[in-house]
């Protein structure tokens, strides 16, 4: 007797069932070889948008409309050091005054409607950051908040803008008077001169001359000499009135 799985020469009906059957499977574990695959590049996939999100300058937040943390994304670990269920169990460690602030803000939103602020908030370490925080309102679902950390780039701006204002200051400022330089002159002239012509009025300069500072100086020395200037300078600088004007 034959097994009624083999096909048989006698019944072609039931060889041709099944050659369909055998297709079929083959079909079947290639469809699972594929799914398997797919599973696999999906995992890969997601164990690197989370490295990917852990590493980002930004983490994302989204607030009930109670102002209760509902969901933080995991780059809140590389920004604040916390792990999103630090957040969603004690919200960001704000001080009281920028809390108020933060919920004050969102409170004026309309859904759809967004609004940016800066923020101080402390890290688990102890240490603080500020944050850039776009928040938008979402609807009934609440606020969803994008914030990332500018400690660094707001240090580096305060750098570049102390380091513009001394470069500046030698210049155009005289050291030892503290009065306007020659290059702060040159610099004033042209716009002077437009606005003169502009009002259709006369430009004015008055020229002071220090008589018998030489013999100031050899008598009294230098450093009295300097001191005599200064105050010179400060008298002159007493009587500007207008924002036009320029003691040099």
């Amino acid at each position: 007797m034959q097994s009624s799985d083999v096909p048989t020469s006698e019944n072609p009906a039931c060889s041709t069932a099944w050659r369909d059957g055998r297709r079929l499977a083959v079909r079947l574990a290639g469809r699972e070889r594929d799914l398997a695959a797919a599973q696999l590049r999906l995992a890969a996939g997601a164990e690197d948008a989370e490295r990917l999100a852990d590493a980002s300058a930004w983490f994302a937040l989204r607030l009930g409309r109670d102002f209760r943390p509902r969901w933080a994304s995991p780059a809140c670990r590389a920004v604040l050091g916390v792990k999103p269920a630090t957040i969603l169990a004690h919200g960001l460690d704000l001080a009281p005054a920028e809390a108020a602030g933060l919920r004050a803000a969102l409170g004026t939103l309309a859904p759809g409607e967004a609004v940016r602020l800066e923020l101080p908030c402390r890290r688990a370490d102890g240490g603080r950051v500020l944050l850039a925080i776009g928040a938008h309102h979402i609807g009934d679902r609440g606020f969803l908040l994008g914030a990332r950390d500018i400690t660094r780039e707001r240090q580096l701006q305060t750098q570049v803008a102390e380091l513009t204002r001394r470069l500046d200051t030698m210049l155009f400022e005289d050291r030892l008077t503290r009065l306007a330089s020659r290059a702060r002159l040159d610099a004033a002239l042209p716009a002077a001169r437009l606005r003169a012509r502009r009002l259709a009025r006369p430009l004015a300069l008055v020229a002071v001359r220090v008589a018998h500072h030489r013999a100031f100086v050899d008598r009294y020395g230098t450093v009295a000499a300097d001191s005599c200037l200064r105050r010179i300078a400060r008298t002159l600088a007493g009587t500007i009135r207008r924002p036009a004007d320029l003691a040099i």
